[in-house]
């Protein structure tokens, strides 16, 4: 019961437009800021799985994160360039998930155009691994898990449609496995998320505690004078 009444408060709090303006200013600023270091890392990757992998997948794999990467940093661009207010905060969320679903999805097609046939359980599991983490997951998406739910959704769901279809105990093995790696980075998602929420009540905190620490020096002048 306590760990259900946890789950709750935390869902409660993901859903909730709390830090909202915070929260998506920094989802923007950590946009494509770590692109060169996951290029370095899709590089020894590619470099590590040569051979076990097929080219085609390794080729694929790079287009779309070139791709993905190239939007990601034109979009901080922007979002710098127009420095939105406050309340826009909730249209701008809007626009990143719609990014990130549509960079999602073009990789669950890709995938699904790719994987015809049966393919081994190292080429899958290292696929789902290597494009899941490829943009900087889970720390780049923590303050928004809308737009979490909206990159890794459009991955999964075709991957293990896919391994369901083909049928046999390797695939479905290999299913049940996406998904148990699935509920892994969600764990670590959710403890990115945490706290970050709780980072931004601290300074929210702080800030109040600064505003009346002034309101009580004005006081104490004014008494003085």
């Amino acid at each position: 019961m306590i760990l259900l009444a946890r789950l709750r408060s935390r869902l409660a709090a993901m859903s909730s437009v709390e830090y909202l303006p915070e929260r998506v200013s920094m989802l923007y600023r950590l946009s494509g800021t770590d692109v060169p270091i996951i290029l370095v890392a899709a590089g020894i990757t590619a470099f590590a799985m040569w051979g076990y992998i097929g080219v085609g997948l390794i080729a694929s794999w790079f287009v779309w994160l070139g791709l993905a990467s190239m939007l990601r940093y034109a979009m901080a661009r922007v979002y710098r360039r127009r420095q939105p207010p406050a309340e826009d905060a909730g249209q701008w969320e809007n626009y990143f998930c719609l990014a990130s679903a549509l960079v999602g999805g073009g990789w669950g097609l890709a995938l699904m155009l790719i994987g015809h046939t049966p393919t081994s359980l190292q080429e899958l599991s290292v696929t789902f691994l290597i494009s899941s983490i490829a943009m900087g997951l889970p720390p780049s998406l923590a303050p928004s898990p809308k737009a979490f739910a909206s990159f890794i959704l459009p991955i999964l769901a075709p991957m293990v449609a896919m391994l369901l279809t083909f049928g046999g105990g390797l695939n479905t093995s290999t299913a049940l496995l996406m998904l148990v790696f699935a509920s892994v980075l969600l764990g670590l998602y959710l403890s990115n998320h945490m706290a970050l929420m709780e980072t931004l009540a601290y300074g929210h905190e702080n800030t109040l505690l600064l505003k009346k620490l002034r309101v009580a020096e004005k006081s104490l002048t004014s008494a003085l004078a």
